[in-house]
This record gives structure tokens, C-alpha cells and sequence, in this order.
């Protein structure tokens, strides 16, 4: 740990990151002790930048690194060869089992507020239960409603015409029968 140096925070346009520099005798367990020690050790916040330098030997360093227990680990953004060594850029993003426990935390304290409303009888209750916007059920009931109206449009005209051709059949036969006794 004595091998790495903090570099005063930098301000860029919308986040804050901190970069750190590594030096360290070159061998993959060295190199991993020391990025094991940084993560663990709060120099390098969320978002920050670190750059490693490695020799070639050693081939690529993985994509992602992380540590079981780390607050944070580290994804890759590029790793160029220069020569005989190679450098990576990494940068600090809060690790997934840090995730999880934040929202686990969340998940808990919103169900102790919502108990605390509960046993509190003045308190007013949860909100409605809402599933979906508006517009999304309104549309098709409009569809349903103008379906069910053109059905009984086109039911009340097969209606009319079924009236209107026993009314015809009805005149035709009664003015035949008045043709006949004539």
C-alpha cells in the first residue's frame, strides 16, 4: 500500500472522479494484491479513473475486477500496448453484492415505514394501487365500445330490412289476395 499515491480529485463537467497512480514490482499476484488493497482501502470513489501499467509478459488484464466484500470494482474502458508494456484504464463502479445490500437496505426501511403507517390508525393507508397509465385502458375500451356499437348498428339494420321485407311480402300478399276476390 505503500506503493500507491492518492492524486487530488479532478472535477470534470458533470461527475467528480479521483485518479490514482500504481507502482508496483511487476508479477500477477503483486499486481492483484495492490488493486485488492485500493478497493478496499476508500482512495478510489465511484467513478474515478485508474490506470495501470503492466509489462507485456503478464498478457491482458480481465474486463472487470472486483473482490468479494469491495465496495467497489473495477471495469475496464481500454488496455493499449506501448512497446514492452501495456497500459489499462479502469474505472471505479460500485460492485453488484454493494448494489444488492443498498437495496436490500431500501427495500427494508420502506417496509418498516409502511408498517409504522399501518399501526398508526390516523395515518392515511397506502396508495391506491395503480397498474398503468391512463391511455393504456382507455384505448381499448374505446375499441370495445365502438365494436359492441357497430355490432348492434349492423344487428338493428338486418333487423330493418327483415321488417321491412315482411312488411313487403305481407303488402304483396295482401294486395294479391285483394286482386283475386276482385
Amino acid at each position: 500500500m505503500q506503493l500507491l499515491h492518492f492524486v487530488s480529485p479532478l472535477s470534470f463537467s458533470s461527475s467528480a472522479a479521483a485518479a490514482a497512480a500504481a507502482a508496483a514490482v511487476f508479477s500477477l499476484s503483486s499486481v492483484f494484491l495492490s488493486l485488492q488493497q485500493l478497493l478496499f482501502s476508500g482512495l478510489l470513489r465511484v467513478n474515478g479513473v485508474l490506470v495501470v501499467e503492466y509489462p507485456r509478459e503478464m498478457g491482458s488484464l480481465p474486463f472487470r475486477i472486483g473482490f468479494p466484500g469491495a465496495p467497489i470494482e473495477l471495469e475496464g474502458l481500454r488496455s493499449r500496448r506501448y512497446g514492452r508494456t501495456c497500459v489499462a484504464l479502469y474505472t471505479a463502479r460500485p460492485s453488484r453484492e454493494h448494489q444488492q445490500q443498498k437495496q436490500q437496505q431500501q427495500q427494508q426501511q420502506q417496509q418498516q415505514q409502511q408498517q409504522e403507517q399501518h399501526e398508526d390508525p390516523g395515518a392515511p393507508g397506502p396508495p391506491p394501487l395503480f397498474l398503468g397509465a391512463p391511455h393504456e385502458f382507455e384505448a381499448p375500451k374505446r375499441l370495445q365500445r365502438r365494436q359492441a356499437q357497430r355490432r348492434r348498428e349492423g344487428h338493428s339494420k338486418q333487423q330493418q330490412e327483415q321488417q321491412q321485407q315482411q312488411q313487403e311480402s305481407s303488402s304483396n300478399s295482401s294486395s294479391k289476395a285483394a286482386a283475386d276476390g276482385s
